[in-house]
């Protein structure tokens, strides 16, 4: 009687690894933290097959991005922040690729602008928002290049029908240095504003 008190122990123990061996083990992601300093610290490269959260710091301390990876390509959603930890900015990826919609926010939380992706380019309408949350553009995109269509609105909401007129004034010092000057300008005078020579 006395030798079956002794194996007690010992048969509880075989008998709990039998049982927490047959059981099926899901590993949880792995997560990989990095100090975001300067210039220095990048996000894994497709070649390192990292799998799991990759979290990147500000030198402040603060939380600056959070981002999935599988097998060394960004998957799922990425996250960015404010120094005050706020939201700045939510991406989706696929296989390294931006794909679906992905939103960028204003400090104070409402929505910025959203962008839709399709394989890696923005495909769709871009909506931009004031910071009120009414719409202030609708910008078509296809494949990754603006189309025909821009929609903008004023801060009521309403259409805006008239644009400011393009004006170009020629100056032609090709006497002097041989140079014909072509300068570009708004008729509001506007200076935030972008010339493209196509």
């Amino acid at each position: 009687m006395k030798y079956i008190f002794n194996q007690y122990p010992i048969l509880t123990v075989i008998i709990t690894l039998v049982i927490s061996g047959s059981c099926t083990h899901t590993p949880t992601p792995i997560e990989k933290t990095v100090v975001l300093s300067s210039k220095t610290s990048k996000p894994p490269s497709e070649d390192s097959k990292f799998t799991g959260i990759y979290k990147s710091y500000h030198t402040d301390g603060y939380l600056y991005s959070e981002i999935k990876f599988e097998n060394g390509l960004k998957h799922g959603l990425a996250k960015r922040y404010y120094p005050d930890g706020k939201l700045h900015s939510e991406i989706y990826y696929e296989n390294g690729k931006k794909v679906n919609l992905s939103k960028w926010f204003y400090t104070s939380g409402e929505v910025y602008r959203v962008t839709p992706y399709k394989n890696g380019k923005i495909d769709g309408i871009q909506k931009k928002f004031f910071r009120d949350g009414t719409l202030q553009a609708e910008i078509p995109y296809e494949n990754g290049n603006r189309k025909i269509g821009l929609k903008e609105y004023d801060k009521y909401g309403d259409l805006l029908k008239s644009y400011p007129k393009i004006v170009f004034t020629a100056t032609d010092n090709t006497q002097i240095n041989r140079i014909y000057l072509l300068r570009c300008s708004l008729s509001n005078k506007s200076s935030k504003v972008n010339f493209y020579l196509v």
